[in-house]
């Protein structure tokens, strides 16, 4: 999938989507963005422009740091 700008809708939470426009059932979907990626695409929209590869490199540097500060925070409450 090539995620661009245009395909990412941004209304505020409850009305945010991705929409897909190429996929196997050869129909178009729109997939609700959930809070986390809500913000971290309000974000990335405010620094990044117009460039694909930028958008795509900072989204998966972004996920990646909520993961490691999810599995830290769980090791974390486990030491407790």
């Amino acid at each position: 999938m090539n995620l661009e700008w245009r395909n990412v809708v941004l209304r505020g939470l409850k009305d945010s989507y991705i929409n897909v426009e190429k996929t196997k059932s050869k129909k178009a979907r729109e997939i609700p963005i959930n809070s986390i990626l809500f913000d971290v695409l309000t974000k990335l929209k405010a620094n990044s422009g117009k460039s694909k590869v930028y958008f795509l490199l900072r989204v998966l540097e972004l996920h990646l740091q909520m993961l490691v500060k999810e599995q830290a925070l769980r090791i974390s409450l486990f030491m407790i």
